[in-house]
């Protein structure tokens, strides 16, 4: 029997390792966080449960791997949209529509399911700490609005955005309108808020 090559092993291991993870973000896609057990994905990856155990130590693991791919591709996407624009109000606008674009293309919406699953805490504050890192782009757009108070503000357009996604999934609106009405929303509150208290 020939011997396997050291190269060819660790390109076997790999290509696995990124099957696993693909059939983990279609079960969190379909099903949820909840629906995601080690039973499933060896099953639909044809392996042998112990075997996952070779790639992740747990259920955990294999998020914790996950969350470490999809949230950066998120920001990044978000970061290189409102960059592309140079007024803030358009920034802002930009914020909204890659979201909801990359959510229709499922890049979103694994990274939003994420966000809202039952997770033990440590993964719940890995989660989080890439949450603060995408709502982080806003605040220099929103201090040249003149809106001193942005992580104050990040928090309200944090729930905006957490509404628009569940009515993009429940298809009662196009996703195009949703981003304009949320940025004209958010935008316009704003402008009411600093014209009353001169926020600076």
């Amino acid at each position: 029997m020939p011997k396997i090559k050291a190269d060819s092993v660790k390109e076997h291991r790999e290509k696995q390792l990124q099957n696993l993870l693909r059939i983990t973000k279609e079960i969190i896609r379909d099903s949820g966080c909840q629906a995601l057990s080690f039973s499933e994905i060896a099953d639909k990856a044809g392996l042998a449960r112990p075997s996952l155990y070779e790639y992740f130590k747990n259920k955990s693991d294999i998020l914790s791997a996950l969350i470490d791919i999809e949230f950066p591709i998120w920001i990044e996407q978000v970061e290189k949209a409102m960059a592309k624009e140079s007024s803030p109000e358009l920034q802002v606008k930009a914020f909204f529509q890659a979201q909801l674009k990359m959510h229709k293309k499922d890049l979103h919406s694994i990274a939003f399911s994420l966000m809202h699953g039952e997770l033990n805490p440590e993964i719940k504050n890995k989660v989080n700490e890439h949450h603060f890192r995408l709502f982080a782009l806003l605040n220099e757009p929103l201090e040249k609005l003149g809106f001193a108070n942005s992580e104050d503000v990040t928090t309200l357009v944090s729930g905006v955005l957490s509404s628009i996604l569940l009515l993009v999934e429940s298809k009662k609106s196009s996703p195009r309108r949703l981003a304009n009405f949320a940025s004209d929303f958010v935008l316009g509150g704003l402008d009411r808020i600093i014209g009353k208290h001169k926020l600076t």
